[in-house]
This record gives C-alpha cells, structure tokens and sequence, in this order.
C-alpha cells in the first residue's frame, strides 16, 4: 500500500536516478517495517514552478540558486512513533545518497514527511495484481 511520491525543484543540476532511489527506498520500507515491496508505489514529479526561501525569483527555473527534493510517504496506520521515526531517517538517509551528485554542486534541501492514513477509509482494487501478493 505504500505511496511514496517526490517532489524536486526544476533547477536541479544532476536529477537522481529514480527507479535506483525508489528500489533503495522500498528496500527500507521491507526492511524496517516487514512491506511486500509489490505494494509499493512511486512516483516522482518536476516543479517548474517554485520558490526556496526568500531566494528571488526568476523567470527561468534553472537560474534558482536553491533547490529541494522533498519526500511524502503515506503508509496505512497502526505503527509505532518509533518505527516511523527509524522509517523516516533511514529514507533521509537514501535520499542524501541518492541526490549527492546535486548537493555537491548547488544548495539543496531534502527533506521527508510520513503521512498515515486510516485503514477505513482506503480502498484498493487490484485485479490484475498478481496471485497471492
């Protein structure tokens, strides 16, 4: 059930490798929480349009000195504070990895946020999913 879904600012200088960063990621979520990685589901969107700070804005993304990779995790409640603080530093922990390249040449800000969502109300349908997962 796991939703994981990143954001980053357009001006990043080297954009990661995001099918190697999002297997990173779903590798913590098996390993510190027990999730069935098939369940995983990631995605990452651009914004063109953004500011960091009190940065004064341009007209072209990519003359914006600073830039963010900022991580959602929404994961169905029912697990500890403690976990869901191991779970978010270990993610941190990737993404500093993953988008070394970038904050090694510019101002970057990665950040993470574990959302929980009541198991009353989601609802899943998976008719092609595979038998048994």
């Amino acid at each position: 059930m796991p939703h994981l879904r990143i954001d980053y600012s357009a001006n990043l200088i080297t954009a990661p490798n995001w099918n190697a960063l999002f297997a990173e990621l779903h590798g913590v979520l098996k390993q510190q929480a027990a999730i069935d990685t098939a369940n995983c589901k990631s995605r990452a969107y651009r914004a063109e349009h953004f500011l960091v700070g009190e940065a004064e804005a341009t007209a072209a993304a990519s003359t914006h000195a600073e830039a963010f990779v900022h991580l959602e995790l929404q994961l169905l409640e029912g697990r500890s504070a403690e976990l869901l603080d191991d779970i978010g530093r270990a993610l941190l922990s990737c993404l500093e990895r993953g988008c070394h390249v970038a904050a090694d040449t510019q101002a970057l800000q990665l950040t993470v946020h574990i959302g929980e969502l009541g198991r009353a109300r989601y609802f899943k349908s998976s008719p092609g999913s595979r038998a048994g997962a």
